[in-house]
């Protein structure tokens, strides 16, 4: 069985995932009753953070990975038992114990394989002359896999190094707004740009009128939509979900008036300047 070798990391995560939980139950002689979206999330890389979409992502990862041993013959037949909400749902399974055996022992030779860092061949002793001048080479960088990364590397740090590189970025923006700065990439200055003819102002603020109603259109017909359909919900959850939605389309909402109103009065600054 070679199979699990041509796997990508994502499949074949999601195949192990599965496997572990028809594992546990056939280790206290149950029959496999796993659920669709299990509360505990064994590995990050099948579901990265926690959310709507994210959810449904990992339910469908673990549900191709069923029919796919369904379709190696580890599992016998599928019955999806649906509850009250989609991420509830469980699937009994019927399984072949010894393919499954057979199987489960492969998963886990493919995993130590893919996890383990490899060891390092021997080499030959070198002269202690030769041993001072030269440098060992590090291998650490050759030990950091894409793979590494997600699962040793928390949540928050991935979120302040993008937060560094956000603040570095609007720094650099500001910097670039320096008069001397600009002179010195040969752009003109601030105020070179404020000798803008009037036509060119109101055509501006036109535009900028144009996109800004469009914007208020589209995020007001969301925020309709949400609050209609959780008002057709009965579970609690999904009234919920729909209402913090639309309650998210409203701050985005007063951010576009606020936005709108911030460029018009720079526009305005500069027909004033002229």
């Amino acid at each position: 069985m070679d199979w699990e070798k041509e796997l990508t990391e994502e499949n074949f995560f999601a195949v192990y995932d599965v496997a572990l939980d028809i594992h546990a139950d056939l280790q206290l002689g149950q029959q496999p009753n796993i659920p669709m979206v299990p509360s505990l999330v064994k590995f990050r890389l099948l579901m990265p953070a926690d959310g709507i979409n994210m959810r449904d992502r990992y339910g469908n990862l673990r549900w191709k990975a069923m029919k796919f041993l369904e379709e190696k013959g580890v599992i016998r037949k599928i019955d999806l038992m649906q509850s009250g909400h989609r991420w509830q749902n469980r699937a009994k399974l019927q399984v072949n114990a010894d393919i499954f055996k057979e199987v489960f022992a492969s998963l886990e030779t493919e995993l130590r394989r893919r996890t383990e860092l490899p060891e390092r061949t021997p080499e030959a002793p070198l002269d202690s002359a030769v041993q001072k001048s030269a440098a060992p080479a590090s291998t650490e960088f050759e030990k950091v896999t894409l793979l590494w990364l997600v699962h040793h590397i928390p949540l928050r740090l991935w979120l302040s190094a993008l937060g560094i590189v956000f603040l570095i970025f609007v720094g650099g923006i500001h910097v670039g707004q320096l008069g001397f700065v600009r002179e010195f990439l040969g752009k003109p200055s601030i105020i070179e740009q404020r000798a803008i003819e009037v036509p060119v102002l109101q055509g501006r603020i036109d535009r900028l009128t144009e996109a800004y109603n469009t914007n208020i259109r589209q995020i007001t017909s969301q925020i309709l939509q949400h609050e209609e359909t959780a008002a057709n919900r009965l579970s609690v959850l999904e009234r919920d979900q729909h209402v913090k939605a639309a309650d998210r389309l409203r701050a985005l909402l007063d951010e576009e008036h606020k936005k709108y109103r911030a460029a018009v009065n720079d526009l305005k600054g500069l027909q004033d300047a002229k």
